[in-house]
């Protein structure tokens, strides 16, 4: 009987075990190791408030690469005043994947142990993964994977990380009720990063009816951009797929959005184009060209292509209507502690007059740690030491196959990844479009990679 240990229990692993419960041909042992009992939410689907929502219509969230209407048919089954546009609560996405998920553990309740718990090392004994677990407990298995989901942040070198103990700085911005539990309503805030993060807890200080200001800053100071409607355009990876120069690609890309606005078209259109064939554009750059992308064009790329929806918009506007959200941009020069509070100095570019923010709250929003050799996670730290993973290309995630066999100096086939783990190697990896796929596809391998491949099963890079 094959035994498969998957560690992380947010939307990859419980997928995946969904996956290899529907694909056995034969019986199997799965354990399903996470700290957290909300399993398939992870951070994004565990809110409990309604103004939490998705940043893709329904009509794209199935969790099921062959059943694209599987979302919005569980939505009208249990009576949810949803249509294919609609932006939905993410908490009633994370009950739609736990119901998935129970439903095929119910028909199989043998086959799956869930382990509440912590894993803290992988050791290879005798051609076998054996993990350990917080209590001590010890779980041989065939094959293991790492779905770990997101790190909080973690910023080089942080000059707020000394104010953690004085309940100045918090760096998991994604606990609000312990955010808003925290900090008085009438307190200033300055919060790190202008993205998705930003925009949630925002959203979150709105809806608390919180009175004071919250300063948002970034090197850029870009906000994401909003959904709006998009139209077919015809796809021109045909024309992609003759180079591997990033400064080729974004040229070709630049003649296509030009063409397009000349036309009346939106630019939303071209980038949405692009998706199926994200992933093989960026596994087609050199290491160089991965490293230019990152360092110039990365958080032009996020707000493009990671927008939101009107409602958060609608939101973010009031705030800055009424002078209750002020977006910055530069770099930190000075900070200093006067009383309970942080008066800290902006310096903009182009020799502008610095700004001056006093603040009482610092909340790091500058999006998951994913160069996991800074990670303080014992599992990681302790993989890394052994071997057993590399960082994956730009220190991001870990070193892997497309598939998600995880390279390292021991050459077996039992340690693979999936999700944000693979963000280096195939960049778009958070997503659950990319991840539905990555989910089955792992799901073949671990099941089958000795036998046949049965005819139907889903390769890697889907047609669109």
């Amino acid at each position: 009987m094959k035994t498969i240990s998957i560690v992380g229990g947010g939307f990859c692993g419980c997928m995946l075990t969904l996956h290899l419960l529907k694909k056995r041909q034969s019986k199997i042992k799965i354990h399903l190791i996470d700290k957290s009992e909300k399993l398939c939410k992870g951070a994004a689907y565990s809110t409990e408030f309604n103004f939490h929502l998705l940043n893709v219509n329904a009509g794209k969230m199935s969790a099921l690469q062959s059943d694209e209407d599987n979302f919005i048919n569980w939505l009208k089954e249990n009576k949810y005043p949803y249509n294919n546009e609609d932006y939905v609560p993410r908490k009633l996405y994370g009950n739609y994947l736990s119901n998935l998920l129970y439903h095929e553990l119910n028909e199989a309740p043998d086959n799956v142990d869930i382990h509440i718990e912590e894993a803290i090392d992988v050791t290879l004994e005798n051609d076998k993964a054996v993990i350990l677990l917080e209590s001590g407990k010890k779980i041989i298995s065939d094959k293991v994977v790492l779905a770990p989901g997101n790190f909080s942040p973690q910023s080089d070198n942080d000059p707020f990380e000394k104010y953690i103990d004085d309940g100045i700085y918090f760096t998991n911005p994604w606990n609000h009720q312990t955010i808003i539990d925290k900090i008085h309503k009438e307190e200033d805030i300055l919060i790190l990063g202008t993205g998705l993060t930003m925009i949630d807890l925002c959203t979150t200080l709105y809806f608390n009816s919180h009175k004071g200001k919250i300063h948002a800053f970034s090197r850029h100071g870009f906000l994401p951009a909003v959904h709006k409607p998009v139209y077919f355009y015809e796809p021109f990876y045909h024309e992609i797929e003759k180079t591997s120069s990033l400064s080729e690609v974004l040229s070709i890309v630049k003649k296509h959005l030009h063409s397009h606005k000349q036309q009346g078209g939106d630019w939303r259109d071209i980038i949405d184009s692009l998706r199926p064939y994200n992933q093989k554009i960026w596994m087609n750059f050199s290491t160089n060209d991965k490293a230019l992308f990152i360092q110039k064009l990365n958080r032009l790329w996020s707000i493009s292509r990671h927008r939101i929806p009107q409602e958060y918009q609608i939101t973010i506007d009031e705030l800055l209507k009424n002078n209750m959200l002020e977006i910055h941009s530069g770099k930190i020069d000075t900070i200093v502690k006067t009383g309970r509070k942080l008066n800290i100095t902006v310096r903009k570019k182009n020799n502008e007059q610095p700004t001056s923010l006093s603040v009482h709250r610092v909340i790091n929003c500058t999006g998951p740690q994913l160069n996991y050799l800074k990670l303080q996670n014992p599992l990681i730290k302790n993989m890394i030491q052994k071997g057993l993973i590399h960082p994956g290309p730009l220190n991001l995630g870990v070193d892997a196959t497309p598939e998600g066999k995880v390279k390292n100096h021991y050459n077996e086939n039992i340690i693979y990844a999936l999700g944000s783990a693979l963000t280096g190697v195939l960049f778009e990896s958070t997503a659950v479009p990319e991840l539905r796929v990555q989910a089955e596809v792992l799901a073949d391998i671990l099941l089958f990679s000795e036998l046949p491949v049965p005819n139907n099963h889903t390769t890697f890079f889907q047609n669109p």
